[in-house]
C-alpha cells in the first residue's frame, strides 16, 4: 500500500503542478520521492524527479532543475526509460536556457530533439524546435540563423495548430 500512496501523492502533486499551487506540489512530490526511494523504486524516484525539475524550472531555481533532471536522465538511461530519459535532457536544456549558457542549451536541445523524434513525439520536437528557434533570435543577427529560427517556429506553429494547442500555437507565432 505504500507504493499506491505514494503514487497518488505524486499525482496530486503533478496537479497542484499544473495548477500553480507550488508550495502544494513541492510537498506532496518530495512524500512521493522518499517514499519511492524507501521503496527502492528507480523508476518512479526518475518520474518524480523530471516534475520536480518542471517545478524548480517555474520557480526560476535552474540550478536544482538542472540537478534533479541529470539525476533522472542516469536513472531513466540505466533502467531502459527512453522517453523519461529524452524529457530529463530536455529538462537540463531548459535550465540551461535559464541559467543563460546558451551553448550547453542548443547542444541538450538538440540531443533530446533526436531522442523525441526517435520516440516519434511530434509535439516534443516541435517544443524543441521552437526553444532553438528563440535561442536562434535571440542569440544571433545573422540572416542565415534568424531563417532558421523562422523555418523553425513555423514548423512548430503548425504542429501545435494541428493538434489543437492554442496556447503553444500563440506562443510559436510570438516568436516568429
Amino acid at each position: 500500500l505504500k507504493s499506491t500512496v505514494a503514487m497518488i501523492d505524486a499525482n496530486i502533486g503533478f496537479l497542484y503542478l499544473t495548477q500553480g499551487h507550488y508550495n502544494k506540489a513541492l510537498e506532496r512530490l518530495n512524500l512521493a520521492r522518499s517514499c519511492f526511494e524507501d521503496l527502492k523504486v528507480p523508476r518512479n524516484v526518475a518520474v518524480v524527479d523530471l516534475d520536480l525539475a518542471d517545478l524548480y524550472l517555474l520557480l526560476n531555481l535552474p540550478h536544482e532543475a538542472v540537478r534533479l533532471s541529470e539525476r533522472a536522465q542516469v536513472t531513466c538511461a540505466r533502467v531502459g526509460m527512453s522517453l523519461e530519459r529524452a524529457r530529463a535532457v530536455a529538462s537540463q536544456a531548459f535550465g540551461h536556457i535559464q541559467l543563460g549558457q546558451h551553448d550547453i542549451a542548443s547542444d541538450l536541445l538538440a540531443e533530446a530533439r533526436q531522442a523525441f523524434r526517435r520516440e516519434g513525439n511530434q509535439v516534443w520536437v516541435a517544443t524543441l524546435d521552437l526553444h532553438r528557434a528563440a535561442l536562434l533570435a535571440q542569440d544571433s543577427a545573422s540572416d542565415a540563423d534568424l531563417s532558421e529560427a523562422l523555418t523553425l517556429s513555423e514548423g512548430a506553429r503548425q504542429i501545435y495548430r494541428r493538434r489543437g494547442m492554442v496556447a503553444k500555437h500563440a506562443y510559436s507565432q510570438l516568436v516568429e
